[in-house]
């Protein structure tokens, strides 16, 4: 990010108190917003002193001294890290939704893109399984305009990263604990965060640069991906995981959350099939992420699929099989397929 002025001269006076005000602790942002009157969404806030009382006045002052502003946006600046504000145009407006729990600030390196965005989300440890079916959904979503987001975690996140990565979808990752280059978390995923934004994608967190990470963070995290997406897709999960969590979030705040069926003899299926039976939309597909949001199906994608009739090979067995809605077995599809070779008709099956 060139600049030819310091990131700081374009903060005004309302960005400042904004920032500050997202930098202080939980306790002190609640006492603060108690003394000044509500504000609409995306309204920058003001602090008002003469609101305050002698000893919030003090608890401020020694916050405003004690936090370098001028060293974070140099750090922002350097790292190429925009911080957001919710009245700044490029905020989230989908995190509004959160209400109270929404974020004060964000830090953000890279671009988002303007067209929805699809959590892909599941175990840390997954099983071959998973993993499959994860490579199988981001194959079938790469005709369409959406951006796939999740958590750059171990396991089905980076692998849905990856998968974005690989057939040319953007991607978006909501990282824990921050977003600067020596907090990248887990470290082992430090080099796909970089192809990340080297393919145009975003790394988002609330957490500034400089900022140690606490154990609440991750879940914190989680309310970010559920408000962002407008589906969530659960790839695995054992009974308790923060991909419950999520998940959970995500229904509370109205988005359509699918859920893939799993074994019921493996432990990461459990979460899955616990969301399936509280009402979840099983997804086996693309198709089911589209009717779920009460979308068509991207053209590219049919395009894709009618290529696999072209063949005029397989266009009697496609045929055959299209007719008969209870299905064929082998035997019965060579008695039928008269003029094709048993072996053949093998060897396409």
């Amino acid at each position: 990010m060139e600049r030819k002025e310091g990131m700081s001269s374009l903060f005004s006076s309302h960005d400042t108190d904004s920032l500050l005000l997202a930098l202080a602790s939980k306790r002190l942002q609640t006492l603060i917003k108690s003394h000044h009157p509500p504000r609409r969404l995306g309204e920058p806030f003001v602090i008002e002193k003469s609101l305050l009382s002698k000893n919030l006045q003090t608890q401020w002052n020694t916050h405003v001294r004690s936090t370098d502003l001028s060293a974070l946006l140099a750090r922002c600046e350097e790292e190429a890290i925009r911080p957001l504000l919710p009245h700044h145009p490029e905020w989230p407006s989908r995190l509004f939704h959160l209400g109270e729990h929404a974020p004060r600030a964000l830090f953000v390196r890279g671009s988002l893109p303007p067209v929805p965005h699809i959590a892909l989300i599941g175990a840390r440890a997954p099983s071959a399984y998973g993993l499959r079916a994860t490579d199988h959904l981001v194959n079938e979503l790469r005709p369409a305009s959406i951006c796939l987001l999740s958590g750059l975690a171990l396991g089905i996140d980076g692998r849905a990263h990856e998968q974005a990565l690989r057939y040319g979808l953007p991607t978006t990752a909501i990282l824990g604990l921050g977003v600067a280059k020596d907090q990248i978390y887990p470290v082992a995923h430090h080099a796909l965060a970089e192809r990340i934004l080297a393919a145009g994608g975003a790394l988002i967190s609330e957490v500034p640069p400089g900022q140690d990470g606490h154990r609440g963070a991750f879940p914190e995290r989680n309310r970010l991906l559920a408000a962002l997406c407008q589906a969530a897709v659960v790839i695995e999960a054992k009974e308790r995981s923060g991909t419950l969590i999520t998940a959970r979030i995500a229904l509370e705040l109205g988005r359509e959350v699918l859920a893939v069926p799993g074994s019921i003899f493996s432990f990461t299926s459990r979460g899955t099939n616990a969301l399936l039976a509280a009402g979840a939309h099983p997804c086996v597909s693309a198709d089911d992420i589209w009717r779920s949001l009460r979308l068509e199906r991207p053209k590219a994608q049919e395009t894709r699929k009618a290529a696999l009739h072209l063949n005029t090979l397989d266009q009697p067995i496609i045929e055959l099989l299209r007719a008969e809605s209870e299905g064929l077995t082998l035997d019965q599809c060579t008695q039928r397929l008269t003029s094709m070779p048993a072996q053949e008709l093998t060897t396409r099956f």
